[in-house]
């Protein structure tokens, strides 16, 4: 079972590469943190906008918070649940 965490990182990595057209996985490890953070901030402000449309106000996401640290393991325990081929099908389905 996935942490709520884990299952927000899943959701922007998905939308981020239908978005993107790249295997975002791929660049987060290859690129700066800061890129990956703006990149999930335009993502955070559209889902907070279509979330404020349908249900008034909502917090800033939980992701947004957290540090690479973080990230990278809730990535590597993710890989550690699924397996490399399979952690990566979650994504692109």
């Amino acid at each position: 079972m996935l942490s709520a965490l884990q299952q927000q990182i899943i959701e922007f990595i998905r939308a981020a590469a239908k978005r993107y057209g790249f295997p975002i996985l791929e660049y987060a490890t290859r690129k700066s943190w800061t890129a990956l953070k703006r990149m999930h901030a335009e993502y955070a402000h559209a889902q907070a906008n279509r979330q404020r449309s349908s249900r008034g106000p909502e917090t800033e996401s939980e992701l947004w918070e957290i540090t690479q640290e973080e990230f990278e393991e809730a990535l590597r325990e993710l890989r550690r649940l699924d397996g490399p081929e399979g952690f990566a099908e979650m994504f692109f389905d």
